[in-house]
C-alpha cells in the first residue's frame, strides 16, 4: 500500500514535470499527460492517489484525475483512508514540487470536484477552509464513503470544522444509514477514544442504533475486512444474546474473532453453555483452547472432566499443561497414571508420550523410549522430545541415530535435543553424517548443530563438510560458514589452527576466497 512501484514514481515523476506555456498554450502536453493519468490508475497502486491529488487544480487533467482516483480508491479499507488522513497536505515530497500547488488550494476549487473520493482527498487538505469546503461538500452526500470521510473530520483539529462534520454524522444517525455506519464501526470507535473532542454523544447513539438493528450491523460483521468484524463483532458479543451472533462468531476463519467468541461463551450461564465449551475445546487454534479449559476447569458438571482429559492429549504444550493442572486440582487425577496408561495402548497418541515426559519421572524414560523405533514418525518425535526433557544424557546416542531419520520433523527433534544437552557435540559423528548420502534435512541438521559449536572448534569442520558437499546442501554449508564469526578474545590453539589450515587447503576449489581471506586474517592476529 504505501510503496511504489519503479514504473508508477516514473509515470508521476513525468507527469509532475514543468510544461512550458508555449507547449500547454498549443495543446501538445494534455494528452500526453491524460495518458499519464490513465496508465498511474491502471497500476492498481493505491498510495499513489496521493500523489495524483494536487491534479484535481488542473482544469484541463481534472475529469481524468477524478475518474482514476474513483478507481484506485474505491473499495479502500478504514485503515487505508486513515493513511491518506495522515500523509494530509504532504502528497507533495521534494522530489514532486514542478505540479500543481497543492499548497496554494482554495476553497472555490473545491467547487469544482464532483466525485466522493476525490472530496475525501479535498477534505484531509492542510488548510482548515479548504477542509471545511469539503465537509460541506460531503455533506450532500449519501453514499458510504462520504460518511467514512465525515468521521475523521469529526475530529478535526480545527473546531468550527469538527463541528460541521460532527453535526453531518448526527443527521446519519438514522435506521437508513445503519448498514453505513456498521461498515465503517471502527471510525466510530476511534472518534470515541479521542481526547480532542466531547464525541461521548455521538458514540452512544451510534452505538444504541447498531444494537437495536442487528441486521444492519451483519453489514460489519460480514465484511471482507477482519479489522471491521473484530470491531463489530466485538460490540455485538459484549451487549447482545442473539445466538445466531455467537453461532457466527465461533464459526469465523479469524482466530481473533473467533477469541471474542470463547470469551463471551465463558460469560454465558444458560443451558447451551456447556455444549458450546465442549465444542471449542477442538478449536483448531490453541489460544482459543486456553480460554476453553480455563472455564473447564471451573466448571462443577462432573462431564467437564471428560472434556479435560480429552485436552490433556491436547497436541499443544501450553493446553495440556493447563488441563494438567485443573485435572489435578479440581478433580483429584493422577495425571502420570493416566498418560502411562495412554502409552500402553495399541495405538497411542503422540500427546500421550509429551504428556508422560511432563508429568512422569526417570523411570519412566524407558517406557518413552520404547517408542523411538515406532512406525509412526509423531511418536517418534514425541520419544525424542519427551526424552530430552526426562532424561537427555542418558540417551545421547539415541538422538544422534534420530538425527539421521527419514522424517524431517524427527530430525529435527534430535538436533534440538542435541543443542539442548549439557555435552559437548560429538564433531566426528556430525561431520560423518553432514559429508554422507542421509537425507538433505538431516544432513542440514548436523551441519547446523556443527555451527554451534563453540569458538574456533565449529570452523575447521565446516570447511571439510563444504569440500564434500553436493548442490543439495552446498548453498547451506556456505550460509553455516558465512555466520560464523572467529571469537574476540578467544586464540586458536596451535592444534586447531593447524586443522584449520589443513581444512582450508584441502577445501581450496570448495571455499570462497573472501571467506578465506578472512579465516587467514583472523588465524593472523593470533600468530
Amino acid at each position: 500500500m504505501r510503496t511504489l512501484s519503479e514504473s508508477t514514481k516514473n509515470l508521476l515523476a513525468e507527469l509532475h514535470k514543468p510544461v512550458s506555456r508555449l507547449r500547454t498554450f498549443l495543446n501538445r502536453e494534455t494528452e500526453r499527460r491524460r495518458e499519464l493519468v490513465a496508465q498511474v490508475g491502471a497500476s492498481g497502486e493505491r498510495v499513489a492517489a496521493a500523489r495524483l491529488a494536487p491534479f484535481l487544480l488542473d482544469a484541463g487533467l481534472r475529469t481524468e484525475v477524478m475518474a482514476t482516483l474513483r478507481l484506485l480508491l474505491k473499495d479502500s479499507s478504514y485503515k487505508e483512508l486513515l493513511w491518506f488522513h495522515e500523509v494530509r497536505g504532504a502528497v507533495l515530497d521534494y522530489g514532486y514540487q514542478a505540479g500543481p500547488n497543492w499548497w496554494q488550494a482554495r476553497p472555490k476549487d473545491v467547487s469544482e470536484v464532483s466525485d466522493v473520493w476525490s472530496l475525501g482527498l479535498m477534505s484531509f487538505h492542510p488548510s482548515g477552509y479548504v477542509r471545511q469546503a469539503a465537509v460541506d461538500a460531503l455533506k450532500k452526500l449519501d453514499d458510504s464513503p462520504s460518511l467514512a470521510f465525515l468521521l475523521i473530520r469529526a475530529n478535526d483539529w480545527v473546531v468550527p470544522v469538527r463541528v460541521n462534520a460532527s453535526r453531518a454524522v448526527y443527521e446519519r444517525i438514522a435506521p437508513e444509514f445503519a448498514e453505513q455506519l456498521a461498515l465503517w464501526w471502527p471510525l466510530v470507535l476511534r472518534l470515541g477514544q479521542s481526547t480532542r473532542g466531547d464525541h461521548s454523544r455521538l458514540f452512544s447513539a451510534v452505538r444504541a442504533l447498531l444494537l437495536s438493528d442487528l441486521e444492519a450491523l451483519r453489514a460489519g460483521l460480514r465484511s471482507d475486512d477482519r479489522h471491521v468484524r473484530r470491531s463489530c463483532y466485538e460490540l455485538a458479543l459484549g451487549d447482545t444474546s442473539a445466538k445466531w451472533v455467537l453461532d457466527d462468531a465461533l464459526a469465523d476463519s479469524d482466530p481473533m474473532i473467533r477469541r471474542q467468541g470463547a470469551l463471551a461463551v465463558v460469560r454465558r450461564h444458560d443451558t447451551d453453555r456447556f455444549e458450546y465449551l465442549a465444542r471449542l475445546s477442538t478449536d483448531r487454534v490453541a489460544l482459543v483452547r486456553r480460554i476453553i479449559i480455563d472455564a473447564l476447569g471451573r466448571e462443577d458438571n462432573p462431564a467437564a472432566k471428560d472434556a479435560l482429559i480429552r485436552t490433556a492429549l491436547d497436541t499443544n504444550a501450553s493446553v495440556r499443561k493447563r488441563a494438567q493442572h485443573y485435572l489435578q486440582r479440581r478433580w483429584a487425577l493422577n495425571v502420570a497414571a493416566f498418560y502411562r496408561d495412554a502409552c500402553r495402548a495399541d495405538a497411542p497418541p503422540a500427546p500421550a508420550v509429551l504428556g508422560l515426559s511432563e508429568t512422569g519421572n526417570a523411570q519412566d524414560a524407558a517406557r518413552i523410549a520404547n517408542f523411538l523405533n515406532d512406525e509412526s514418525s509423531m511418536l517418534r518425535q514425541a520419544a525424542v522430545r519427551g526424552l530430552a526433557a526426562v532424561a537427555s544424557s542418558d540417551y545421547l546416542d539415541s538422538f544422534y541415530v534420530a538425527l539421521g531419520d527419514l522424517s524431517a520433523r524427527v530430525s529435527h527433534a534430535a538436533r534440538e535435543a542435541i543443542l539442548g544437552s549439557s555435552t559437548s557435540p560429538r564433531m566426528d559423528a556430525l561431520e560423518a553424517l553432514a559429508a554422507g548420502d542421509r537425507f538433505v534435512h538431516s544432513r542440514k541438521n548436523a551441519l547446523r548443530i556443527l555451527a554451534q559449536a563453540p569458538g574456533w572448534c565449529a570452523l575447521a569442520p565446516l570447511i571439510r563438510a563444504l569440500a564434500h558437499a553436493d548442490d543439495s546442501v552446498r548453498g547451506f554449508c556456505l550460509a553455516m560458514l558465512d555466520r560464523w564469526r572467529a571469537p574476540a578474545f578467544l586464540s586458536p590453539s596451535n592444534s586447531q589452527a593447524a586443522e584449520i589450515v589443513a581444512a582450508m587447503q584441502s577445501s581450496a576449489k570448495a571455499l570462497p576466497e573472501a571467506r578465506r581471506r578472512y579465516i587467514e586474517a583472523e588465524l593472523g592476529r593470533w600468530r
